[in-house]
């Protein structure tokens, strides 16, 4: 008797919380649409990601470009001295910069006073200007040649961007969707 009486007991209760979930919101009641558990998890991943690659493209780059004609090359120094107005600019070489000349990888001594210099530098600790990756060719190119190359880096930090974004996307854990156990 006891048993019957939780039996019912049970099925009065989850009768009335099916009615309640299907009633139609009262006059001037605003009802929320919230999406089922596993879009929820998916979309917030995804925003998640665009957050952080938004972060990411936000951040100061460590690099800036430069350009110039070279004055003189020190190979005992690992240094390149640019020709600038009102004055000289000096590059220091580490042993992540990377050089070519006309095309083909060069080292400090294929360098030549009279080059056309172009490409990316970072600061190191103390403050120097360090060739990061640097182009040298006997004349300056065009201003149409710069302007493509400008676009290529930028697709390619575009790239690296989205890249960043998908790896983050990869990484943060998705909630497995929750299934009704109870018939509809």
């Amino acid at each position: 008797m006891k048993l019957y009486r939780l039996f019912v007991l049970g099925l009065l209760i989850a009768g009335l919380q099916s009615a309640q979930a299907q009633t139609p919101p009262a006059a001037g009641e605003v009802k929320e649409k919230t999406p089922p558990p596993a879009k929820k998890a998916v979309a917030e991943t995804k925003k998640a990601a665009k957050d952080e690659a938004k972060s990411e493209s936000k951040k100061k780059r460590d690099w800036y470009p430069f350009h110039g004609t070279v004055e003189s090359v020190n190979t005992t120094a690992s240094t390149v001295t640019l020709h600038k107005e009102g004055g000289q600019r000096v590059l220091h070489m580490d042993g992540k910069s990377a050089l070519s000349r006309i095309g083909k990888s060069a080292t400090l001594s294929d360098l030549k006073a009279g080059d056309y210099a172009h490409g990316k530098l970072h600061k190191n600790t103390r403050d120097e200007e360090v060739i990061t990756d640097a182009k040298f060719d006997t004349e300056a190119p065009k201003k149409e040649d710069l302007k493509k190359e400008a676009k290529k880096d930028a697709k390619k930090s575009t790239k690296k961007v989205k890249k960043a974004a998908d790896k983050t996307a990869e990484k943060l854990p998705v909630e497995k969707p929750v299934t009704d156990p109870a018939p509809k």
